[in-house]
């Protein structure tokens, strides 16, 4: 067997799972109606079947966002394949055999697809009678719908409870103590059930009443205080419940042994006797230096890992590709459209490549033109942290406003007469950027520094007076931290040039896009 060189099989992995999924009319201008046509390329065409057939591979609620990106791979890689074949590519020894690579691959998909997942899928009547006969599998533990609030410290979920039992909402405190993922949701973990639980907490959510808090539990993630929204009792689950669940443990398990079927016929060996080969596919040997550059440059505590995963990706490949030659899906329609699209995308790769990418480089000292001409565009964004006393009346707010000029410490008045919330007479208002807050309230900390405190302000919530606690930001970031992002903006920018160029030399003329 010719072996391939792994730059070959990476670019042909790069082509088949970076690009979006294109097919291109084969049909003439002349061939199709206006009202069909999006796109005219010289003499071909880009449709807008060809356009819908494309957004199909992007989840539909992306489809209108990625519509016009859609549209611009569909020309680009049209575009470029044509010029590739000019080029001479498509007779390129490596390009071949990139392209080959891409065929075996997309045969095997196919076989899979088409024969191997077929059978695999179970009946209805082989789920209903496995469930029938493992009802014991099937039985839901008592569980409880639980909040939490997760800290490190004891000291801080007393705290926490503490406010809690003063009136502070579960919801508010989550948002601002809980270190736990969930904050994000409130702080609800979902339903959890007896014996798949941590034991403390366990012990505690069975124990409570509904809407009832928890005192303070000690786990294996640090202090927590639940509370429990619902309740379910023990319960046996339903066929039409269990049956997603049952359907995966089949389909897969027939799957892998009809897979180990066509090894076995195959006479596949993952473990050959002989010195440096990989594996075996009946006579054929596959030797271990097919993998030797990518294993050199992967982290040698993952080299195992990725061996294996090549090596099943080459066998899987290898025997399934020419189990789908052998029942005809070379012939399959849709197999024959998916074959072209991956051959003009690896063409349209390989040019973009080897003629845009590698022929255009962007200089040091470009670079750092560019970095000196717009240093606004690498200061980053000023941010404060700051503090809040609220009151209801603005003759409270001058009172207060007076106190602060005489001297008196913020912490101290806020503590004293602020009415910011329910369980906090003081509000840290955390880090904020300009567009995050009250519009009002930035206008007025945003040219304070550290230490200084505000005039009044007016907003919904009352008269306020803001303390700034810290600030930073608004630094210049240095050339080292910014020039990957630059050198990426400079070449995108010339890319989108030489394309541009390529476009008007192949007549691109975009007609309409419809929705």
């Amino acid at each position: 067997m010719k072996i391939l060189s792994i730059k070959v099989a990476l670019l042909a992995i790069i082509c088949i799972f970076i690009f979006s999924p294109v097919v291109f009319s084969a049909e003439t201008t002349a061939e199709k109606t206006d009202a069909d046509v999006l796109v005219r390329v010289g003499d071909e065409v880009i449709t807008q079947k060809d356009l819908e057939t494309a957004l199909k591979k992007i989840p539909e609620k992306k489809r209108a966002k990625y519509r016009d990106k859609t549209l611009e791979q569909l020309i680009e890689v049209k575009v470029f394949s044509n010029e590739a074949r000019k080029a001479g590519l498509d007779k390129d020894p490596q390009t071949v055999e990139a392209m080959e690579k891409a065929s075996k691959e997309t045969l095997a998909q196919h076989f899979i697809k088409k024969y191997i997942d077929v059978k695999a899928e179970p009946s209805e009547e082989e789920m209903k009678k496995y469930y029938s006969e493992h009802k014991d599998q099937f039985i839901l533990s008592e569980g409880v719908f639980i909040q939490h609030i997760l800290v490190k410290k004891e000291e801080d979920a007393k705290a926490v409870l503490a406010k809690l039992k003063q009136g502070a909402t579960f919801e508010e405190m989550v948002k601002r103590k809980s270190i736990a993922r969930s904050w994000k949701n409130e702080g609800r973990l979902g339903w959890l059930y007896k014996g798949k639980m941590d034991p403390e907490l366990e012990k505690a959510a069975f124990s409570l009443e509904k809407g009832k808090l928890s005192d303070v539990i000690k786990t294996g993630e640090g202090y927590e205080i639940i509370k429990v929204l619902e309740k379910s009792d023990k319960r046996d689950i339903t066929f039409e419940e269990a049956k997603k669940n049952i359907r995966y443990e089949f389909f897969w398990k027939k799957k892998r042994e009809l897979i180990d079927k066509y090894y076995e016929q195959a006479k596949v060996n993952k473990k050959p006797s002989e010195k440096d080969v990989l594996f075996k596919i009946g006579d054929e040997s596959f030797k271990e230096e097919l993998l030797a550059p990518v294993l050199t440059k992967a982290p040698e505590k993952d080299r195992e890992k990725v061996r294996q995963r090549w090596v099943d990706y080459l066998i899987e490949t290898t025997v399934l590709s020419r189990e789908a030659r052998e029942a005809g899906l070379e012939k399959d329609a849709e197999v024959i459209d998916e074959l072209k699209r991956k051959t003009e995308e690896i063409l349209s790769n390989v040019f973009r490549k080897r003629f845009i990418v590698d022929k255009f480089k962007v200089s040091d000292s470009e670079v750092e033109g560019y970095y000196q001409a717009h240093l606004e565009e690498f200061r980053s964004p000023v941010k404060i942290r700051a503090r809040a006393i609220v009151v209801k009346t603005q003759k409270e707010a001058e009172n207060i406003l007076e106190e602060l000029k005489k001297g008196i410490a913020f912490d101290s008045l806020a503590a004293k007469k602020s009415t910011y919330s329910a369980d906090s007479k003081m509000v840290d208002m955390g880090w904020f950027g300009k567009g995050e807050k009250d519009p009002a309230v930035e206008k007025a900390v945003f040219s304070l520094e550290k230490g200084q405190f505000s005039d009044i302000i007016k907003t919904g919530e009352g008269y306020q007076i803001i303390g700034v606690i810290e600030k930073g930001g608004g630094k210049v970031k240095p050339l080292s931290e910014v020039k990957g992002s630059i050198q990426m903006k400079m070449m995108a920018k010339r890319l989108d040039e030489e394309k541009q160029r390529y476009y008007e030399k192949a007549g691109v003329k975009i007609i309409s896009i419809k929705n």
